[in-house]
């Protein structure tokens, strides 16, 4: 009974680790305003995820910030590159839901407006799934990149190869991956008291999944 109230066992110490996560939520979502800061905001939120994971992180406001400052320009980089890409599929998906809609109208009059079918509802269902699947994947590599440059802090070309590498290297960690933010906002939508705290959920239940690749791959 003793060792429950223990503050040191695994139970308080992930405990403590998920109140840090949920802090280091509110600066991270301060430290995002300026939009094109959001890449080094969460460069330095995987720093300290993935330094948790292994039982080094230190002070919160302190590790933060020396992350923050540390992958600044490379983070930035990698921001920009991720920002054109999900607008690249929110384009596409948009097109595609669009297309989705106005093929799946089942009046005489729907199908003479739209000149669609309802094949080319389906058609549009087909590729909306898929472009949704596809940015899926790719958030989920971007997020190997920022976890690539928090523990090895490699050049941005090496990132940019290495991130989708080890993401095709651990098929079923990424196949997690990529069900982790819908997992957590549906969950923390029913909280919705830590609605909040949903992008600090992922990015710590990742970094448990990413330490375990890093590991896995350097063995």
């Amino acid at each position: 009974m003793s060792e429950l109230f223990n503050p040191e066992n695994r139970f308080w110490n992930f405990v403590g680790k998920l109140a840090d996560v949920s802090a280091m939520s509110v600066i991270w979502l301060a430290t995002c305003i300026p939009i094109f800061t959001i890449g080094a905001s969460t460069a330095a939120f995987y720093d300290f995820c993935l330094k948790a994971v292994r039982d080094q992180e230190g002070g919160v406001i302190r590790g933060y910030f020396s992350a923050w400052k540390r992958h600044f320009r490379k983070a930035t980089l990698l921001w920009m590159i991720q920002s054109a890409g999900l607008l690249f599929f929110a384009a596409d998906i948009w097109f595609a839901a669009a297309f989705w809609a106005a093929g799946s109208g089942k009046t005489a009059e729907r199908v003479a407006l739209t000149g669609m079918s309802a094949a080319g509802g389906q058609v549009g269902l087909a590729l909306t799934v898929f472009l949704l699947i596809m940015a899926d994947l790719f958030l989920v590599i971007t997020m190997y990149m920022y976890g690539i440059l928090a523990v090895f802090d490699h050049p941005v070309g090496k990132i940019l190869r290495d991130a989708p590498a080890m993401a095709m290297k651990c098929v079923p960690v990424t196949i997690v991956m990529m069900l982790l933010p819908a997992a957590f906002f549906l969950l923390f939508y029913q909280l919705s008291g830590f609605f909040f705290f949903w992008i600090g959920g992922v990015i710590l239940a990742s970094s448990y999944l990413m330490n375990f690749v890093f590991v896995k791959i350097s063995v």
